[in-house]
């Protein structure tokens, strides 16, 4: 099973009993694992949104901005979704294997117009589906 340390506000969290990184894995470590992909550069082996680097197209449109964030993130997800198919030396559960995503949406905030929401339904193999909100300011 696939493990990672526990992540909250960019800090690891320790384990009460042992004090200790506390480890997580199966859908908690996928959700951690989206949350991070949206907020990352594109890393060499693909993983990651990008996003950072579309600061700069919002002065342009912010419809540019929405439609080139849309199939950024359709891409990023992807190639994520590859990486774990072809990772096949490190065993997954059924609730961290990603079968596909819908409701894709990028959209401004209403209350803040130099600020962006993600939001996206992640479907795992065993069935649920899960919705992960993100948001960027580009301000």
């Amino acid at each position: 099973m696939a493990q990672t340390f526990k992540i909250v506000d960019g800090d690891w969290v320790a384990n009460p009993a042992t004090g200790r990184p506390g480890l997580i894995s199966g859908s908690a470590k996928l959700k951690q694992d989206i949350s991070e992909f949206f907020t990352i550069q594109v890393l060499p082996n693909g993983f990651g949104s990008g996003l950072e680097q579309l600061v700069g197209v919002v002065e342009v449109s912010p419809d540019i901005f929405t439609s080139i964030t849309d199939k950024q993130i359709r891409e990023g997800l992807s190639v994520f979704v590859g990486l774990i198919r072809s990772n096949s030396t490190i065993p997954r559960t059924a609730g961290e294997r990603i079968v596909g995503m819908s409701n894709l949406l990028v959209s401004a905030d209403p209350t803040n117009p130099t600020t962006f929401i993600f939001s996206v339904n992640i479907i795992t193999e065993n069935g649920l589906s899960t919705q992960h909100v993100n948001s960027i300011s580009v301000s």
